[in-house]
């Protein structure tokens, strides 16, 4: 049986269909793998990698300048760390190096071997926005009840940690609004030292996993909790949901690489008032082995999210959100997150029947 003569037309249209593969959009090609080897394509003024750019804050910018101030500061009383942020600036998104009050543009995203772009940034003037860009993230994980306290007291010393995991729309930034579902009846915030994975990593051992954590910065893991168990069978939500919803996952405002963060200092306030007070020291399982841990069974990737697991709750501390409420997470060396709840549109499951 003969072959089907190959036609100039069809040279032509395979010609074509070339040209079409190789003019896509080189945003998503660069940001899809986390090659750190290339360098990323800038993306068009107006956008926030493939999502749009964030609405005006539902903080005033009055008090956010506050918090930059309090950032700026932190930068200076810390000159061995390096302050890496992303910034919204007449339309568009970019990464930089925060010293003081001054951001130093780079190129490029931080795993792309970024260079300085010679472009400063008075940090007064622009908008922190979360410090890693959500298509630039492959997991968001955390592990529940990791903090040491009584009812652990004969926990294995070999325990297991207890995960979860959030998704990368849940990731927001400094200023933004988290979204308090009508039928969510106990939205509770939990102050937490966030890990930044740096390298691939698989089966990485505890020694080793400091060098595969890049920087840490501060997180609110917020939880809708009377879902978390899943008690009410097909009735009531996944856990899945209880965790992942989007804007449940603030981050900010800068990560800090370099930052000896065993011990430091993590507060959470609802409302200008502590809730929750307590230190990294406090854990069950250090980031090093949780990072070790987690690398056991699924590779790690540049850009990765690990949430270390909250500090012990003040007594008495309200802990169900409601609208209006203003949450701030302040981790010593790191700055302050700070975010409002505000409601969530569209319509209930339980409406739509």
């Amino acid at each position: 049986m003969s072959r089907p003569a190959f036609t100039p037309l069809a040279a032509l249209l395979v010609a074509y269909s070339l040209l079409l593969i190789g003019c896509g959009d080189t945003t998503n090609t660069a940001n899809a793998g986390f090659d750190t080897r290339a360098a990323v394509a800038v993306s068009p003024a107006g956008t926030y990698g493939n999502h749009a750019l964030p609405g005006d804050p539902v903080i005033p910018m009055e008090t956010l300048r506050e918090d930059y101030a309090h950032l700026a500061e932190t930068t200076r009383a810390n000159p061995d760390v390096t302050y890496y942020v992303r910034y919204l600036e007449d339309g568009a998104v970019h990464y930089g190096i925060l010293e003081g009050e001054t951001i130093r543009q780079l190129s490029s995203h931080y795993f792309d071997n970024p260079s300085p772009t010679g472009r400063t940034a008075d940090l007064m003037d622009v908008r922190l926005v979360s410090p890693l860009d959500p298509d630039r993230v492959s997991k968001v994980l955390g592990v529940a009840v990791n903090t040491m306290r009584p009812q652990l007291a004969d926990l294995p010393s070999e325990a297991h940690p207890r995960w979860f995991a959030k998704l990368p729309n849940s990731i927001i930034g400094t200023g933004e609004g988290i979204e308090l579902p009508e039928e969510s009846g106990n939205l509770n915030y939990e102050a937490e030292l966030v890990l930044i994975i740096g390298r691939e990593a698989r089966h990485v051992s505890v020694e080793d996993a400091p060098d595969y954590i890049w920087g840490v910065t501060a997180g609110n893991d917020m939880s809708e909790n009377t879902w978390y168990g899943e008690g009410a069978g097909r009735e009531g939500p996944t856990r899945l949901i209880s965790k992942g919803t989007d804007t449940w996952a603030p981050i900010g405002p800068a990560i800090a690489v370099g930052l000896d963060y065993d011990d430091v200092r993590i507060i959470h306030r609802l409302n200008g008032e502590v809730t929750q007070d307590g230190t990294a020291s406090q854990l069950v399982q250090t980031p090093a082995e949780l990072v070790a841990y987690l690398s056991r069974y699924m590779t790690l990737l540049p850009g990765d999210i690990l949430w270390t697991g909250t500090v012990l709750f003040e007594e008495g501390a309200r802990r169900a959100m409601e609208v209006g409420d203003e949450i701030t997470v302040e981790v010593e060396g790191i700055g302050i997150v700070r975010n409002q709840i505000i409601p969530m549109g569209g319509t209930r499951w339980e409406d739509r029947w």
